[in-house]
């Protein structure tokens, strides 16, 4: 089981299962709502996710998507779109526990790589693509 939440405190979840897929996503709209460089995320199943206190608050950051946040304390916490729902992974308690090493146990890819922050170096060989790869 995965646990995690925001800051404060005030929004916990617990995630049964590992995930389906990992996208690390270079768009400025994730840059922007994270506040990093990228953001890392992770899709789970959706009937999975248990949201043990309050949850998110819901921003439409663009056509078709919202992102899930704390409203006490500000904390990034979700990326939704018809149908997917993924945490970031950023708000996971254990967040080096994704392994990351073993490509066959969930995809993971990069995104809008083309709008990747010419600073980062990546030395990961993931695939990359300029939109949506899943």
């Amino acid at each position: 089981m995965w646990t995690g939440g925001c800051l404060c405190g005030a929004i916990r979840y617990e995630v049964r299962g590992d995930p389906i897929y990992i996208g690390h996503c270079h768009c400025s709209r994730c840059r922007k709502s994270s506040g990093a460089a990228f953001l890392t995320a992770a899709l789970f199943p959706k009937d999975s996710i248990e949201w043990t206190t309050q949850v998110p608050k819901l921003y439409p950051s663009s056509a078709g998507v919202d992102r899930g946040f704390c409203p006490n304390c500000g904390s990034s916490l979700t990326f939704q779109s018809p149908g997917r729902l993924l945490l970031l992974i950023g708000s996971l308690d254990r967040p080096e526990n994704v392994d990351m090493s073993d490509p066959r146990r969930f995809e993971a890819n990069h995104v809008f790589f083309s709008e990747k922050l010419p600073w980062i170096h990546l030395e990961d060989d993931l695939p990359r693509f300029d939109r949506f790869a899943t």
